[in-house]
Order: C-alpha cells, then structure tokens, then sequence
C-alpha cells in the first residue's frame, strides 16, 4: 500500500500541482490559460480523485481484515500439517468435540401450552 501511495498517487499529484502552479503563474502574470488546459486539469483531477477513492477503499478493507485478526483471531483446521499450531490442552480437547452438532427447537413458555392429559 505505501509504494502503491508513493509511486502512483503521489507522483499524480506532484505533476497535477505543477502544472496547477504553472496556471496560476500564467493568470497572475495576465495571461488566460486555455481552456483546453483548464478542461485537462479538470480531466487529471478527476481521475487523481478516482484513484484516491480506490486506494481509500482498499485501505479501509486492509484495516478491517486486521481488525478482525486482531479481536478475533485467525480460524486454523486441525490437520496434520497445522499440528505444532495448537497447544496439547487444545488437542486433547478436539478429541472429545463432536463431530456432528445436534440441532434442538427452542420455544419459550408461553409457546408450549398447557400439557395434554391422557387415560393412565
């Protein structure tokens, strides 16, 4: 991200912000810059915004990958391969976990009416 930032969007506007400057010398001076100029600043401009908001949005996904690494962690599978990764505790506990989650229906009180009464 920082040679992304250095080598394109800086030096965009380096070349932007000299010929801006180059305008305004020519104004000051008298002198009308064309409107050919004027609609090729308008132009760069433009586009330096467009890339901005690019770089702005994959900065914004960059923090909140690491955000999310950072408060909650990296999800690693038990394998062979990942085994030096976990503690001994954990693997004695990844033993005992079930393979298969069982799904249970939750319903509060009030859902479950009055119990039937049957012939005994």
């Amino acid at each position: 991200m920082v040679t992304r930032l250095e080598e394109g969007i800086q030096k965009r506007f380096v070349t932007i912000g000299s010929q801006l400057e180059f305008a305004v010398r020519e104004r000051l001076q008298g002198n009308l810059p064309g409107m050919a100029a004027i609609a090729g600043l308008r132009q760069q401009l433009n586009a330096a915004m467009g890339v901005i908001d690019d770089f702005n949005r994959d900065m914004l996904r960059l923090v909140e990958d690491v955000k999310k690494e950072t408060y909650f962690g990296i999800e690693f599978d038990l394998s062979p391969r990942t085994l030096e990764r976990f503690s001994t505790l954990e693997l004695i506990q990844a033993l005992f976990k079930k393979r298969m989650q069982t799904y249970s229906v939750i319903r509060t009180t009030a859902d479950l009416g009055e119990p039937k009464r049957g012939r005994y």
